[in-house]
């Protein structure tokens, strides 16, 4: 069964996994010079880790298994790769004892199709969620788990709006988007997103396909330019109305949205805080080394991140 979602494309981290211990993966469009916003590899480091516990613990509780640490080849600064990162599972958090992939992945009626769920969403530390299942959009969801997850306080407003308002754009008017200037944080976030759309792939499959795929795919709730759009007007300190396009559907979708995500950050400890920073212009002429008499170009127009604190550990 493993082999077949491995062949059917769905399978991502699921056969590495199982059949070898290890998953390698790529770097991303992140800004090495930019050391206040942890690299992808790190960020969802910790959903991973669950990944691997409902896969390799497989129904037994957490402490009465030995399981071996599986091996990590990411990308990120720093890495020199020259061996991989020995990752150790971790038990997702239910109220009962680990889920068994057999009863995950075959079983069948309700009472299974709601423990499909719950366990992917634990994978995230969204269990709270579950209660929206069929109240919103499939991709909606899913947006939400993701952005709750990776919670980078105003960012969650660019998030969410652009996933709402993505849905009534055609692919015209995303195309001729026009963006006053480039940010450097933007490009990495929305980066960012995307290699997390991987990992519920990845804790979807694993948990038997609560979602449907396609609910999962980056054009479902993303989209770069629109986002970078969203990003600018939350840092510019536009209002909620305008940030939802004034439409009136789209703006109670978001703030139903935003309340949910509110709500599970408090559990969690996580506050969040509008701290919106204003965009910097674009920049003039190159400037000239009055020593050297060469010209450079200031990195002024590319806005560097707020601190960010490491992700929250598996089970807090």
């Amino acid at each position: 069964a493993c082999r077949e979602k491995h062949v059917a494309a769905e399978g991502f981290m699921v056969y590495s996994v199982l059949c070898e211990g290890v998953i390698e993966c790529s770097n991303t469009l992140e800004d090495e010079e930019d050391t206040e916003l942890l690299p992808q590899a790190l960020v969802y480091k910790p959903c991973r880790q669950r990944i691997y516990g409902l896969l390799l613990f497989n129904g037994h509780e957490g402490s009465r298994v030995d399981l071996p640490a599986i091996r990590e080849w990411f990308v990120y600064a720093g890495n020199a790769l020259k061996e991989p990162d020995m990752v150790h599972p971790v038990p997702i958090s239910l109220q009962y004892n680990q889920p068994v992939l057999d009863l995950l992945w075959f079983g069948n009626g309700p009472e299974v199709s709601s423990l499909r769920l719950k366990s992917f969403l634990s994978m995230f530390d969204c269990q709270e969620l579950s209660e929206l299942y069929g109240a919103v959009e499939d991709s909606l969801l899913a947006a939400l788990c993701l952005v709750t997850y990776i919670a980078l306080q105003e960012d969650c407003d660019a998030y969410l709006s652009q996933a709402v308002c993505l849905r009534l754009k055609s692919q015209k008017e995303l195309q001729h988007i026009k963006l006053p200037f480039l940010c450097s944080r933007a490009v990495q976030l929305g980066s960012l997103y995307v290699r997390g759309l991987a990992h519920l792939l990845g804790a979807n499959c694993a948990s038997g396909d609560p979602l449907p795929g396609a609910a999962l795919m980056p054009w479902s709730s993303f989209d770069g330019r629109l986002f970078h759009s969203k990003y600018l007007l939350a840092h510019s300190g536009s209002d909620n109305t305008v940030l939802l396009d004034r439409d009136p559907f789209c703006l109670s979708q978001f703030l139903c949205l935003r309340e949910k995500l509110t709500e599970t950050c408090r559990k969690r400890g996580r506050v969040l805080q509008s701290r919106p920073k204003a965009p910097q212009q674009a920049p003039g002429p190159p400037n000239r080394d009055r020593h050297t008499g060469r010209s450079h170009r200031s990195r002024g127009r590319y806005q560097l991140a707020p601190r960010w604190s490491q992700p929250p550990a598996p089970g807090t």
